[in-house]
């Protein structure tokens, strides 16, 4: 007895003594992964030297990455670091925090120190004691710049906590061990309390402690943290002194290597399905031998997780094979006894589908776990029972609408309290795919139809019985295109003022062959097709305009003879209806859809028509139309991926009119017609191709109409004779071969012009009114086309329309000169145009001036002679039976086309005196007062300018703080200084109704003089010019501000109280030529001299010297009880003291 119970305590203490290294194992199963190199730049060091350190730190592990590195060192007391911004440093330890280091990867981290300055000068105060920091003294040469071995460090600790990660298999044989041995423990234990040959105490006690490596383990396969510790002393000699520099490391070690998915499917060396069965994969990482246990399933299908880029060695009852995944999809088999298929192959007779080898193929079983996914195949949920990781490729058997299967890859995995939720995405062909050959032909059925929310199927459609037509009834006998599916209509709409009520039928029938494998021209051929035909049978009542809600019918889902792939095609309802009409309906579309690919030829389609529409309408009530229609796709699909596919829409419009036209309804007129529109748009991802544009087809139908119908309108009269701004009226007459109606004012009749700038056309009850713009010339001719709209069908007129001006006209008088000879230019040619309008063309005289007559408005005078710059002015005919002068326009030769300077000075109208800072902008042409700015200047302190400009004409815009804006004209000559081209600018201020006169002219004649004259209050005439330059009485108060005598100008006269009733006149005399003669007659005309009339803040009138006139005395204009009339004459007087030679005309 007492040696049983010796024998039994042995045993156990034997197992228990066995078990404990296996406690350890895991805490010991991770060797050291990081190398720590320290260097310095030299092997020994003056005391004043400066000590450059380099830190190495290397990660030697294939398997394991360190993360949340902490390294520190610590210096000695007597050293100190030299500043840096780029260390911290606190307490002479420098620290550094790295966030990890991949396998393989290493880092180097230098920092640079030295003596403190207190301990070179105790070195040196001592110099004769050589004193050491340390206990062991040796020779300089102790310290070199190598990095110093393992063996030779003075001190190295390494403490670590190490667990394997989740899911390693690499101990599982240990873990089952130590479970058996624990097992054995309690049955002995167990047997020796029952008889009593052990103590109870020394069996518990046995128990726990044979229970404490298996727990130990346990504990550590949960464990997610692995931490290792290290510490590195480094031996620095400067001067004849050694220092110690220690350097502690601690991080987290965590699985780095990267695991790829892997399936296949086993067969033993006598070709039999290795089934329920385990597949070894054995490998060794780090000097370490890592096993993976796989279990087959019953079709001898494995999944297995491999690190990427490891050999593995895989073995099994009558299997062998090496193995290494290089990549997802990319992995590398050698069988050496029986055979491993890589994917899965999934057969159907000569049909084949084959998954690729990353692809994981979930059983029935297993895919009971993924629930809710979305219709788009974003998202799913997850039972935790199913191991899916982040960028898996799923494919599922079967699921709800894709009797074939689908596959997605997991995009991401999140956890949301007890729910796993999987975001998904679509992955390519060839991620799932390695091979798809075979052929099909399905039809539509009624079972593969998913119909959509509140769709019914019947397997007859008996709603259009009712239908009366002959036509109508044979149309609803055709033979339909393989399978058919009928649904009812009487639900899908639910509209005020609209039903449609009937049936739709769905027929059509797929065929098609494909040949495709993974590789740089994965696809040998495919040739898909479908033929189908879509049928609307149905009553429509609408009383309402609007486009109804597009309605989803459902979709066809019809799996292939081919393994994972089906043939897909949704059908959704288009509809638009408008007016108030009751009307029976069957219309719809056949189609012919080809696309085939050979290696070679490339993608074609056929056949050529690819639509047949058909349509009839039968008892028409009302007017109104219905435009409906079906959407379909049809797409070939592996998985749920699209291999090929057309998109097709087809809609029929059909219209329905009844018409009562003219009064009390003299045409009754009921119509209908229809017209098809369809689109195809055709695609292959598997050939990477698609149609360009879309295959477009379009049909219109015979219409028909019943009663009395309108055919033709008429205008009348059919030709007018119009001035501008005159209107004048038409009649359209509707009528056909029985009689006529007036329909002037019919919502259906419309109006094409064909300038509507120049016509307007205004319909009444009685009359069209035909209007001319005031901008229509004498000589256009404009068409009015009327159009009446008979149910879609335009029934047209054309009424002409003649502009012919017979109303008074302005003179524009102008001159053309040569800009460098001062010559006239002879048959120059000159173009007047209105908003951009041609109005006339004339050409000039000898003397260069030319003459028109035109109506008022504004005009561009546009003017071009061979070998000179075309150039403009713009100029203002203000009234009838008048005559406007142009100031001379200057021509600029071609070969002076390039860059002149222009100069002059810009005076005050009252002072004469130069204002500076006055802004001028400068524009291209004369008188230009809008448009493009080409260049911005600013006067001198003195009022002068300067500018660079190419040869021709410009208009200065003036503009200046208190002063009114106002206008110059200037002139550039290339290559030449054209100076004195002076401008005056009025100061502002005046009252609103007092006037300002400013006078200005060329260089010749030196002396013009302003006179003006007026009603004086005692019934008399006064005269205001030089000799007499201020005029007051009761009701006038008149100034010559300023008398000029030495060319230019300004000459300003300022009338500063409110102009009474009566004649004013404004005259202005040749003071130079008063001595009038033959030799000086012209010279007044030629002054080039301008009077610019203010009136308030504003520029209101301007007047140019009539050219080639004789006479000294200019009179210019009259202002009669307050209006400005333009009188524009040039004349002689002997006497220009006396009022009056200046009295007014009439």
């Amino acid at each position: 007895m007492v040696k049983s119970k010796k024998l039994i305590l042995v045993v156990l203490l034997f197992l228990a003594v066995f078990s404990f290294p296996f406690s350890s194992h895991a805490a010991s199963s991770i060797n050291d992964i990081l190398k720590i190199d320290f260097e310095t730049d030299k092997q020994s060091y003056d005391n004043s030297d400066v000590v450059t350190s380099t830190l190495k730190i290397t990660n030697m592990s294939e398997r394991y990455s360190a993360n949340d590195i902490d390294i520190q060192t610590k210096l000695p007391d007597e050293l100190e670091i030299i500043e840096s911004e780029d260390l911290h440093v606190e307490n002479g330890i420098i620290s550094w925090d790295i966030d990890r280091l991949e396998h393989d990867e290493s880092l180097e981290l230098v920092f640079a120190s030295q003596l403190k300055d207190s301990v070179k000068e105790q070195l040196a105060g001592d110099s004769t004691e050589n004193g050491s920091n340390t206990d062991n003294s040796s020779d300089s040469e102790s310290t070199s710049n190598q990095s110093v071995s393992k063996d030779e460090q003075s001190e190295q600790t390494v403490t670590k906590t190490v667990a394997p990660q989740t899911g390693d298999n690499s101990d599982l044989l240990t873990y089952i061990l130590i479970l058996l041995l624990s097992v054995i423990t309690g049955v002995i234990a167990f047997l020796g309390i029952r008889k009593k040959k052990i103590p109870k105490t020394a069996t518990f006690i046995l128990a726990i402690l044979l229970f404490t490596p298996f727990a130990s383990n346990i504990q550590a396969v949960e464990s997610e943290t692995i931490t290792q510790e290290y510490t590195y002393h480094h031996t620095l000699a400067i001067g004849n002194n050694e220092y110690d520099i220690e350097t502690s490391v601690t991080t987290t070690v965590a699985e780095s290597l990267e695991q790829i998915p892997v399936t296949g499917t086993v067969y033993d060396a006598e070709g039999n399905l290795l089934t329920d069965n385990q597949l070894i994969f054995n490998a060794t990482i780090d000097n370490e031998e890592v096993n993976h246990v796989i279990e087959t399933d019953d079709e001898g299908y494995f999944v297995a997780r491999l690190y990427k880029n490891i050999d593995y060695q895989v073995s099994a009852e009558n299997v062998k094979a090496s193995l290494k995944g290089t990549d997802v999809n990319e992995i590398e088999l050698t069988n050496e006894t029986g055979e491993i298929e890589l994917g899965k192959s999934l057969r159907n007779g000569d049909n084949q589908s084959s998954l690729q080898p990353s692809v994981i193929y979930l059983d029935e079983e297993e895919a009971e776990n993924i629930n809710d996914i979305s219709s788009d195949l974003s998202q799913a949920t997850l039972d935790d029972s199913l191991n899916l990781r982040e960028d898996d490729l799923i494919v599922l058997p079967e699921w709800e609408e894709y009797p074939s299967g689908i596959a997605f890859q997991i995009e991401s995995i999140e956890v949301n309290g007890s729910n796993i939720i999987l975001e998904l995405e679509q992955p390519e062909l060839e991620e799932i795919f390695e091979e798809i050959v075979g052929e099909m032909e399905v039809d539509m059925s009624p079972e593969y139809f998913i119909p959509a929310e509140g769709v019914d199927i019947q397997q007859e459609s008996d709603v259009m019985r009712s239908f009366s037509t002959n036509t109508l009834q044979r149309s609803l006998n055709s033979q339909a295109i393989g399978g058919k599916v009928t649904l009812n209509l009487g639900n899908l709409y639910q509209e005020d003022n609209f039903s449609l009520s009937g049936s739709i039928d769905l027929s059509g029938k797929f065929t098609g062959d494909i040949d495709w494998r993974v590789g740089l021209n994965p696809v040998n051929s495919f040739d898909f097709n479908f033929q189908g035909e879509q049928r609307i049978n149905g009553n429509v009542k609408t009383s309402v305009s609007k486009d109804l809600p597009e309605v989803p019918l459902g979709k066809l889902v019809v799996p292939t003879q081919i393994p994972g792939l089906a043939v897909s095609v949704p059908f959704d309802l288009v509809t638009k209806v408008s007016g108030e009409v009751s009307v029976k309906i069957s219309y719809g579309m056949r189609e012919n859809i080809g696309l085939a690919y050979g290696r070679g030829n490339g993608v074609r389609t056929y056949p050529e028509e690819n639509f047949d529409p058909f349509f009839q309408m039968s008892d028409i009530n009302g007017t109104g139309s219905i435009s409906t229609g079906l959407r379909m796709s049809v797409l070939a699909q592996a998985l749920g991926l699209d291999l090929a596919g057309a998109a097709a829409t087809g809609g029929v419009s059909g219209k329905a009119t009844t018409s009562l036209i003219g009064d009390n309804g003299f045409f009754s007129c009921i119509q209908f017609s229809g017209s098809f529109d369809g689109k195809l748009n055709l695609r292959a991802p598997i050939a990477d191709w698609e149609s360009s544009g879309g295959i477009e087809a379009s049909k219109t139908f015979a219409k028909k109409e019943l009663g009395q119908c309108v055919n033709a309108i008429n205008v009348n009269p059919d030709q007018l004779e119009i001035q501008p701004d005159e209107t004048k009226s038409v009649t359209v007459f509707a009528r056909n071969n029985t009689g006529e109606t007036s329909i002037n004012n019919d919502p259906n009749l419309n109006v094409e012009i064909s300038n509507s700038d120049l016509v307007s056309v205004e319909k009444d009850t009685n009359k069209v009114d035909i209007k001319a713009s005031e901008e229509a010339q004498d000589g256009d001719e404009i068409e009015v086309k009327f159009v009446y709209d008979l149910n879609g069908t335009n029934i047209t007129d054309t009424l002409t329309v003649n502009v012919v001006d017979n109303r008074p006209k302005g003179e524009l008088v102008g001159s053309v000169i040569d800009a460098v000879e001062e010559t006239p230019l002879h048959n120059a040619t000159v173009k007047l145009f209105n908003d951009d309008r041609l109005a006339t063309t004339v050409e000039t005289s000898e003397d260069g001036t030319y003459q028109v007559d035109i109506a008022p408005g504004e005009y561009k005078v546009e003017v071009s002679y061979p070998g000179y710059i075309t150039d403009s002015s713009i100029v203002t005919i203000n009234s009838e039976d008048s005559t406007t002068y142009d100031s001379v326009l200057y021509l600029v030769g071609d070969e002076y086309g390039g860059n002149g300077i222009v100069s002059g000075i810009v005076t005050n109208a009252v002072t004469g005196e130069g204002v500076q800072q006055v802004t001028i902008d400068i524009r291209r042409g004369k008188n230009t007062t809008s448009g493009e700015v080409v260049k911005t200047i600013t006067t001198n302190d003195d009022g002068s300018y300067e500018v660079e400009l190419p040869g021709g004409n410009y208009t200065m815009a003036l503009s200046a703080e208190g002063f009114i804006p106002s206008e110059a004209n200037i002139l550039s000559i290339g290559g030449q200084e054209k100076s004195e081209q002076n401008a005056t600018i009025s100061p502002s201020g005046l009252l609103s109704e007092d006037l300002r006169i400013v006078l200005t002219w060329g260089e010749e004649p030196r002396d013009l003089d302003s006179h003006l004259t007026g009603p004086r209050d005692d019934g008399g005439r006064f005269h205001v010019y030089y000799s007499n330059r201020d005029y007051k009485d009761s009701v006038n108060n008149a100034n010559l501000d300023r008398d000029d005598v030495t060319s230019y100008g300004p000459e300003t006269v300022t009338v500063i109280k409110q102009l009474q009733q009566g004649t004013y006149t404004y005259s202005v005399h040749n003071y130079t030529g008063r001595n009038f003669n033959e030799s000086n007659q012209f010279d007044l005309s030629k002054s080039e001299a301008t009077v610019q009339i203010y009136k308030g803040d504003l520029l209101i009138e301007t007047f140019n010297v009539p050219v080639n006139q004789s006479g000294n005395s200019w009179r210019v204009f009259e202002i009669r009880n307050g209006e400005i009339v333009q009188i524009n004459r040039i004349e002689a007087i002997d006497d220009w003291h006396s009022a009056e030679s200046f009295a007014p005309v009439q």
